[in-house]
């Protein structure tokens, strides 16, 4: 493992000198070494030496300068479709490829996004504004975005999510239920809680709602006098997500907290001031390997990758820090198959990342 380092920052010394065929070939012999000798699959000099040489490859396209205003939402649509949506209110249909993205097309909405959400059952995108508006969208045929529907909500949107076809939406104002009835999204309930700092729901229909410094799971929408359980961290709490199998719990706190257990086993969390400053987005994502991911996104303007089982575990997995944001950060996602994940922030950039050195190796090699 000591020998895979030293040649990743060999690599990066070469690529600082411009000698780049060189760099090139000592961040493929430091993968392939890691590789042959079982070292960690999340090796973060590894990984930072193949990255530097793929962005010097394709000239760092991987961060897109299409919006003119901060980047406050980010939502994955299909496999190499996202959207994005900024301050001004520009709506960004964009292909996902192996150098970056291609902006295809873009719709005006004149107000300030705040959140994107994906429907994947209808392919219904909503679109929620500072002011309370909401639109759902359509991707058409031809790329184009279509506006399906709209309709306002009390408050300043601060978390949206989906669960079968319905959407939840926290405000500043409350939690609210809008299903999917007869060709179009009705209001169907009202939580009237002000106090919610964020919340995520699972495939199964759990949610876990943010308060203050505590995080309450219920059982399912409207059930909000049972609470299940309890999870109190030190910090007021500014983000949360569970991955698909409600195995893994992920809260991101206000002063730079990441706090991660296996919820299903009880055992001792990982908890650590992973950022600088408040953690503005946790995401779970299954890479093609298998193994279970956690991206955290900060107003320190980095990205973090942890594999899950093995901060749990106490292993060697290095933390990866990803670095090239100007500004803080909003919003991340990952595209459906795992490999690549997207972020967006105050500096008007969206970037993205491969979230393996495997999938790196692949992409600089081709």
């Amino acid at each position: 493992m000591a020998q895979a380092r030293n040649l990743a920052y060999q690599s990066n010394l070469l690529l600082q000198e411009n000698r780049v065929a060189e760099s090139k070939q000592l961040a493929v012999d430091a993968y392939n070494l890691n590789a042959k000798n079982n070292g960690p699959l999340q090796n973060a000099d590894v990984y930072n030496a193949l990255m530097f040489n793929y962005n010097n490859k394709i000239n760092n396209n991987n961060q897109s300068l299409f919006h003119q205003m901060p980047v406050k939402a980010v939502t994955a649509y299909s496999d190499n479709l996202i959207l994005t949506g900024d301050e001004g209110g520009t709506l960004a249909l964009m292909q996902v490829n192996a150098n970056g993205t291609i902006a295809l097309s873009k719709l005006q909405l004149k107000e300030d996004i705040r959140l994107l959400c994906t429907n994947k059952t209808s392919k219904h995108v909503l679109a929620a504004t500072a002011t309370g508006n909401v639109f759902v969208l359509t991707v058409t045929d031809q790329n184009t975005l279509q506006l399906v529907q709209q309709f306002k909500v009390v408050g300043t949107p601060k978390a949206a999510a989906v669960f079968k076809d319905n959407y939840y939406i926290a405000t500043t104002e409350g939690f609210m239920k809008w299903s999917y009835q007869s060709s179009q999204y009705v209001a169907d309930g009202m939580w009237n809680r002000k106090d919610i700092n964020h919340f995520t729901v699972s495939s199964s229909g759990k949610l876990w709602v943010a308060n203050g410094n505590k995080i309450e799971q219920f059982a399912a929408w409207g059930d909000w006098s049972n609470i299940q359980k309890t999870y109190t961290l030190n910090a007021a709490i500014t983000s949360v997500a569970v991955d698909v199998s409600e195995t893994y719990l992920a809260i991101g706190a206000y002063n730079g907290t990441v706090w991660v257990s296996n919820i299903k086993a009880g055992t001792a969390p990982y908890s650590t001031a992973l950022h600088l400053s408040s953690v503005d987005d946790v995401r779970f994502s299954e890479l093609p390997s298998g193994k279970i991911q956690l991206a955290t996104a900060g107003y320190d303007q980095t990205v973090k990758l942890l594999d899950v089982q093995s901060i749990l575990g106490n292993k060697t997995e290095d933390v990866i820090t990803l670095r090239g944001h100007t500004k803080w950060i909003y919003h991340i996602t990952y595209l459906p198959q795992g490999n690549q994940l997207i972020s967006v922030s105050e500096d008007a950039k969206v970037i993205v990342w491969y979230t393996s050195s495997e999938a790196l190796y692949k992409a600089l090699k081709n």
